[in-house]
């Protein structure tokens, strides 16, 4: 399976994902006039335009429709941010993220690779549910890719999800630069076995 970037950049598709997360929320689909809300913020379109191309009034949009539909996506994704019509994108970009990380299955990827271009070589742990974390996350891949660390050790005791945090940095930074990369070796280093005979 091979993701380029429109893949997951596809409104039709993150306005899938976002009638499942606002359904689980609230019990509800989207409105048409949301979702008339929602593509036209995507586009970068103000009120006036989204009514003009969607068939609804500006007014009725931007003092009704849109506060309600803000408060609806705050509660459904926003994970503590308020969401407003300025940040809904970015939003809608990282939840197309998740999402697509989500339901990625690595040891299910035909020709062994992972995204785009990148081949991938070795048996990367499966990454299907990963919460949390995102704090240590965003530290490693500013290690990687802002500070050009080439090394970076992730160490504890055993079991405490190193291998994982380590998949999922690799899916994350794959994901974000897919392009600067060819291949993606993951080599289990048994150094304390060694070390104790």
């Amino acid at each position: 399976m091979n993701l380029h970037k429109d893949d997951v950049l596809d409104i039709e598709r993150v306005l899938q994902i976002l009638e499942d997360r606002v359904l689980q929320h609230t019990g509800r689909n989207l409105l048409k006039s949301e979702r008339a809300v929602v593509k036209g913020s995507w586009e970068g379109k103000d009120y006036k335009q989204i009514a003009s191309n969607y068939g609804y009034n500006a007014h009725y949009l931007h003092k009704t429709v849109g506060p309600q539909l803000w408060t609806i996506l705050s509660g459904a994704i926003g994970k503590g941010v308020e969401i407003k019509k300025t940040n809904l994108k970015n939003i809608l970009i990282e939840l197309a993220k998740r999402d697509y990380l989500e339901r990625l299955e690595i040891s299910d990827l035909e020709n062994n690779y992972l995204i785009g271009k990148v081949k991938f070589c070795g048996d990367l742990p499966k990454v299907s549910s990963f919460y949390g974390r995102e704090e240590d996350i965003n530290f490693l891949k500013n290690q990687i890719i802002l500070f050009k660390q080439r090394c970076v050790s992730i160490t504890g005791v055993g079991g405490i999800g190193k291998s994982l945090l380590a998949a999922k940095l690799a899916e994350e930074i794959l994901l974000e630069n897919s392009d600067r990369y060819d291949y993606v070796i993951w080599k289990k280093l048994l150094l304390l076995h060694h070390l104790m005979k």
